[in-house]
Formats: C-alpha cells, structure tokens, sequence
C-alpha cells in the first residue's frame, strides 16, 4: 500500500486542481478522536485528506479496508495492536497491543493484516493526513458503531482540507 500511496501523491496535485472533482465529505463524529474527512475514488482505491482532532480517549479500532497513510502536518500517538482471533467484534474485541508511536510531519506507515487494530489520537493540535484504502476485506463479524452522529462537512470545512493539501502538494512537487 506504500507505494500505491506514493503513486497517489504524484497524482493529487492534478486531481486537486479540477475544482469539479466529486469529493465527498464526512465528518465522523460517532467516537473521538473527531475526523473530518474529503474523500474521492481513485481506480479501485480511495484517496481520503483527513483532519484529526486531540481527543481526551481515542477508539482502539480495525480498519476495513489496507491502507496507507502520510502524515503533513501535526502528530499523533498510535497504539498498535492485532486481533487474537477471528471471528473479531469490530466494537471493544480482546486485542493484545504490540506498541505505542509518535508520528509526526512526513511520517508513512500500512496496515495491510486485516487483524491489525490501532488508535490514533492527535497530540496538542489537529493532525492533517493522506490515507489510502484498498477494498473492503471480509469479515466474519459485522458489527458497525453507531454512526447517527455523523454527517457532511460544511463548505467552509471542506475547502479548508482542499486548500491545505493542495498547498502542501504544490510544493511536493514543485
């Protein structure tokens, strides 16, 4: 997924420069720490441009989906851990943790074992930060949070994620 990343990041100036792109927007709201995600298909992959906010408890979960993520700005702890067995409840399973991080600006990882679980949560100040996801893995178990409390970006929030990596972008490639 690492490489597929670096391939998105080539080309995210140019996806980001045609203003009449469909993103979609999130702002996940369900469990903290809080998201605000612009997200758009690219092929079989999703590009997500995440804004993460501090949080006093951040959810220890899976991920649906491998991914990779790049860090821009910001940093977060993230707990790591894998499932000990299948089939696994996607809400408060017996995972075992195999470590606790600080990623910063420029930072790169992949979760691609469908066991893995981790948290993240954003120290002093919001993290802004690139994933990419794959296709859905199955899973045994199906259980999904609440998402009630979510809903969509305003405008303002949206193009303040648009505006961020579109600068930041500019100048990766420049």
């Amino acid at each position: 997924m690492l490489k597929i990343l670096q391939t998105a990041l080539f080309e995210l100036p140019a996806i980001l420069a045609v203003k009449s792109n469909p993103w979609k927007t999130l702002a996940v709201r369900y469990e903290t720490p809080y998201v605000n995600r612009v997200w758009i298909q690219w092929g079989e992959y999703r590009i997500n441009l995440h804004k993460i906010f501090p949080c006093e408890k951040s959810l220890y979960h899976p991920h649906p989906w491998p991914s990779a993520v790049i860090i821009f700005s910001g940093e977060y702890e993230m707990v790591l851990g894998k499932a000990h067995s299948f089939p696994v409840s996607l809400i408060r399973p017996k995972v075992g943790i195999v470590s606790t991080v600080v990623l910063g600006a420029g930072s790169r990882y992949e979760m691609v074992n469908r066991s893995g679980w981790h948290s993240v949560n954003p120290l002093g100040s919001p993290s802004m930060s690139i994933m990419v996801t794959g296709k859905p893995w199955s899973r045994i178990s199906k259980t999904v949070p609440n998402q009630s409390n979510n809903r969509s970006l305003t405008v303002a929030e949206r193009d303040e994620i648009l505006d961020f990596f579109r600068s930041e972008l500019s100048s990766v490639v420049a």
